[in-house]
Parts: structure tokens; C-alpha cells; sequence
């Protein structure tokens, strides 16, 4: 498991050669945004600076804090690809079915393995950060991600853990 902003501070690197090829700099989804597909790289190009490179192809290095990619996977044809756009997670609003307002995405944590997002760390506000610290809400097959909210069911609510 990896946290997005973690993730996000990665360099990719190739793995024989140890050369940098660039940063990680953000996470592309699936369609239905459970999953992560793509990583986001950025390099020192002037031009086409950014691409993506499957998150498959890639071995994320926890502790290293460096993301591998593999020679065979990795050509200079791959900054040639267009950059998938990206879908925020971050400080999304967080409602149940009824519309009230659980707390907002602070961070997203996402199984390396397969890109699959278990769940959220959520914020209810400064002054409950700091006196309770951050929940954390696991991501639920039922739950429905839009552009600007996730709907949680009521009954879910009582799912969400602190997560000091």
C-alpha cells in the first residue's frame, strides 16, 4: 500500500541502468475511478514533457521511495504517448446519500499490486485534525465517485476508523 501524495514524491527509475527518466507527478484511473492504471511522468524535456507509463509495467520501491521500470518496458517512444488526463481525488467532498457532508479527501491509499484505491484519509476539518487526527473511509464497491463528490451510504458512515 501507498499513499498518493507518497507516490507522488517518486522518481522513476530504469532498473539496470538506475538511470532517472523523471519524476511521478500524478495517477491516471480506470473509467470507473477505482483503479489506478497509469503513473504520471514528468521529465526534463522542453517539449512533451509529460507521459504516461502503465502502472504494471512499473515496480513501486517503498523503500527506496523509487518507482523501477524494467528496459523492455520503457522505450524513448513512451514520452511519444499522450498524457492521460488525470481525475483529482484530492479535497473531494465526501457525502452520504442523505448529502451530508462527511469530510473531504486529504489523501487517496492505493494497493501497488494492482492499482486498485482502498480507501481514503479524510479530513473533517482543522480544528478535528488536529484535536482527533484524520479518518480514514475504505472505498466500497456501492460507494459512487462523481466530479465533485463521493456518495457513501448512510450505513458506511460507521465504517470510518481514525487513522492517527
Amino acid at each position: 500500500m501507498v499513499r498518493y501524495k507518497e507516490l507522488v514524491t517518486m522518481k522513476l527509475v530504469e532498473k539496470d541502468s538506475h538511470e532517472v527518466i523523471g519524476d511521478i507527478v500524478d495517477t491516471a484511473y480506470d473509467s470507473n475511478y477505482r483503479k489506478v492504471t497509469h503513473l504520471i511522468v514528468k521529465n526534463k524535456n522542453l517539449i512533451k514533457n509529460k507521459f504516461p507509463i502503465l502502472l504494471s509495467d512499473a515496480m513501486v520501491s517503498l523503500e527506496d521511495q523509487i518507482v523501477y521500470i524494467d528496459n523492455k518496458n520503457w522505450t524513448k517512444e513512451n514520452s511519444e504517448i499522450s498524457v492521460i488526463e488525470p481525475f483529482n481525488f484530492l479535497d473531494k467532498e465526501i457525502k452520504t446519500e442523505k448529502g451530508e457532508c462527511v469530510g473531504f479527501v486529504k489523501d487517496i491509499i492505493i494497493d501497488v499490486n494492482d492499482g486498485s484505491i482502498l480507501g481514503f484519509i479524510i479530513t473533517e476539518g482543522i480544528f478535528e485534525d488536529f484535536t482527533q487526527g484524520r479518518n480514514f473511509i475504505p472505498l466500497f464497491y456501492h460507494n459512487i465517485i462523481k466530479e465533485n463528490s463521493i456518495f457513501i451510504s448512510d450505513k458506511d458512515k460507521s465504517n470510518i476508523s481514525k487513522n492517527n
